[in-house]
């Protein structure tokens, strides 16, 4: 019986620590694609940069990338004011809308807030977050000439 109560907890310790093996797995899949990114955008001038410390913060409730399975995430870092983008999390895939083609960002978002079923009031809280946010980028995404990232699966 002695045995049984070890193996379970045994079991249970692993399934924690390959979760949590998971969770680092999704983030340094994002922030490579963030400074991918960062760098095409000429908001840092090394892709690799590890100087260049990135947050990701869910636009609605401001909880970290880590802590939520789906969500739309801004992307910033410490050396770049107003240089930010935003991130689409669905499960293990990610994407980067650079909003170069703004109906083309703008619907990308729509249908994925769609699949993730948010109800209106929530939909017109992420239309406000992206008023803001494209007010507050304008130069920068009309001289950024590249375009959203495809879906990226991390696993």
């Amino acid at each position: 019986m002695r045995f049984l109560k070890n193996k379970i907890i045994f079991i249970f310790a692993f399934a924690q620590l390959l979760s949590a093996q998971q969770v680092d797995k999704n983030k340094n899949c994002a922030e490579i694609l963030a400074r991918e990114y960062f760098f095409k955008m000429g908001i840092s001038d090394s892709i690799r940069s590890k100087n260049m410390p990135i947050i990701f913060t869910e636009v609605l409730n401001g909880k970290e990338f880590e802590t939520q399975t789906n969500g739309i995430f801004i992307i910033s870092n410490f050396n770049a004011h107003r240089k930010k983008m935003i991130l689409l999390k669905k499960g293990n895939n990610i994407k980067v809308l650079t909003f170069t083609i703004t109906s083309s960002s703008l619907k990308e978002m729509v249908e994925f807030l769609n699949e993730l079923k948010v109800d209106d009031d929530e939909l017109f809280q992420y239309m406000d977050f992206l008023k803001g946010y494209v007010d507050s980028s304008k130069s920068k995404i009309v001289t950024n000439k590249i375009a959203d990232s495809d879906w990226l699966e991390c696993n």
